[in-house]
């Protein structure tokens, strides 16, 4: 390929300097707690957050988050895993994300981290139909269970809206049609795979 007409050729490339290798942590009925879900760094104590999901879960509330510190030499020190009371425990195991600080302070109780993101999982009765977020504060390793505060849910009762820009031949759970082009409902194949906290203060609106 020419570098002259194809600058991006010339791309900076990023060095891996460590790698500290896969994280497990735990287990929960014979299952290995790692990050299959989301991730994220938290620069204010150099910890990875990242939360953990199964498949197919039809036991009780299960460890659905985890924390590591990636030390310097190489080495790795965990924390975790916890899991949350609320009986809708699957609407917030697909990831885990910051809160702005002021969002956090007005909103949140200073809880500065939230889980979500809500979706279909298989035994979808402890899932959230509907984008779902709660916020916890950073958690206590003593502590097995986080101090979520729940602040988007949406119950199979109450199942978020959507455009109807779609059918669904599949029956069972979730699976209502539209009523119309311009409303329909969450299915099961409706899922938040990942998630991203935009806020913007009012005085900057």
């Amino acid at each position: 390929m020419d570098a002259t007409r194809h600058p991006h050729t010339r791309l900076q490339e990023a060095t891996v300097r460590r790698v500290w290798g896969s994280i497990r942590l735990g287990r929960a009925g014979g299952q290995t707690i790692s990050p299959n879900a989301g991730i994220c760094w938290d620069p204010q104590t150099r910890q990875l957050y990242w939360s953990s999901l199964h498949g197919y879960w039809a036991g009780g509330s299960r460890p659905l988050l985890g924390a590591t510190r990636l030390n310097d030499d190489g080495t790795m020190t965990h924390a975790g895993p916890w899991r949350v009371s609320a009986r809708l425990f699957k609407s917030y195991w697909g990831g885990v994300i910051t809160l702005p600080e002021d969002f956090a302070e007005k909103y949140a109780g200073g809880r500065r981290l939230a889980l979500g993101f809500g979706g279909y999982y298989s035994i979808c009765g402890s899932a959230s139909r509907g984008p779902a977020l709660g916020a916890i504060a950073r958690p206590d390793p003593t502590k097995p269970t986080l101090d979520l505060l729940e602040m988007l849910v949406h119950p199979a009762g109450h199942p978020a809206e959507r455009d109807g820009e779609y059918f669904t031949s599949a029956g069972g759970w979730w699976a209502d049609q539209p009523t119309g082009r311009a409303r329909g409902l969450w299915t099961r194949h409706d899922w938040c795979y990942a998630g991203t906290f935009v806020h913007i203060p009012k005085a900057h609106a």
